[in-house]
């Protein structure tokens, strides 16, 4: 049996870096088809680590739309928990944290759990600089994504 598109499990590694925190950031993914790999990355000039792996996820989950079996591999805990540990309650707290502020993040995470909603996602973490091929590809690519806001 041939799978359908939508079928296809399709495993993509994103990741954010930033030169300073808040600083130069870039963020990235790559994942394959059919043996060929797809990659983008980006950056902004000022940002923050968390804000770019967000990205990162958010601009790779929008790109395969039409892929029902997705699983994000990212060397961020705070992407990975958050993705399946928090933002259940942020959404039943009107996105607020525990001081009744809004979370960090907010438009991020709200983009993030749109897609949620409409899509099943396996989330693993994955330990940083541990000769992960694809988690260091990404990793440089977000980097030197970075490095171009840098005089």
């Amino acid at each position: 049996m041939i799978l359908q598109k939508r079928d296809r499990l399709i495993n993509i590694y994103t990741d954010g870096a930033c030169f300073g925190n808040p600083g130069p950031g870039g963020w990235a993914f790559i994942y394959y088809i059919n043996d060929i790999k797809i990659q983008n990355s980006g950056g902004e000039p000022l940002t923050t680590n968390n804000r770019m792996e967000l990205i990162a996820v958010i601009k790779a989950l929008k790109e395969v739309t039409k892929f029902s079996n997705v699983v994000i591999f990212s060397d961020s805990k705070y992407v990975v928990e958050g993705a399946t540990k928090w933002i259940n309650n942020w959404r039943k707290n009107n996105w607020k944290n525990s001081k009744r502020e809004l979370i960090k993040n907010f438009d991020l995470w709200t983009k993030l759990d749109q897609i949620l909603l409409t899509k099943k996602i396996e989330w693993k973490w994955v330990k940083a600089h541990a000769g992960n091929v694809s988690n260091e590809a990404v990793d440089s690519l977000a980097k030197k994504e970075a490095s171009k806001f840098i005089d």
